[in-house]
């Protein structure tokens, strides 16, 4: 058995027949150049660090590693950032069970 390379499960062009590009993005992002493209990826990735650091999870895990808010300027700092695995979230869930929120859609019956 050889390795299974998972890509050349995928008949690419059937895809994109089937879903092509949006003219949107035919218009936009496909003609912008290198530089243009990495002060998109850039300003994204940095909304969402920002967005991450709003969460406890977060911003716990990269505090307990020495990171701080101001020390992820682009996206190049990506390496300051620790790994998060499933076993994180499982003791975090463990530790910190999620609030449910109880919602009666129906009157019990009697």
């Amino acid at each position: 058995m050889g390795i299974p390379y998972y890509y050349r499960s995928i008949g690419f062009d059937a895809l994109v027949r089937e879903y092509p590009p949006a003219q949107e993005f035919a218009e936009s992002v496909f003609l912008y150049g290198r530089e243009r493209i990495e002060e998109l990826q850039n300003r994204r990735f940095l909304e969402i660090v920002e967005y991450a650091w709003g969460n406890p999870f977060y911003r716990r895990k990269w505090e307990a590693h020495g990171v701080r808010r101001e020390d992820i300027g682009s996206k190049e700092d990506i390496t300051t950032l620790p790994m998060v695995t499933v076993e994180d979230f499982k003791e975090e869930i463990k530790a910190r069970p999620p609030v449910r929120r109880c919602t009666a859609t129906a009157w019990p019956r009697g």
